[in-house]
């Protein structure tokens, strides 16, 4: 009888690009609420200010 022990390998390759993917969903997560809650403040300013530059100039 052969004394080997039965390998008992995990195929791991997907788990490292799984945990890569789920840290990006949630950063793309916290950047996509973190927009929508600041967009529509940024872009009201930028209307404001470009109708002030807009209004100087004759």
């Amino acid at each position: 009888m052969s004394k080997q022990a039965p390998k008992l390998v995990r195929d791991t390759r997907g788990s490292v690009l799984l945990e890569y993917l789920i840290v990006a969903a949630f950063a793309g997560l916290i950047v996509a609420v973190g927009l929508a809650t600041i967009g529509p403040k940024v872009v009201r300013n930028y209307s404001g200010q470009r109708a002030a530059l807009y209004l100087s100039n004759p």
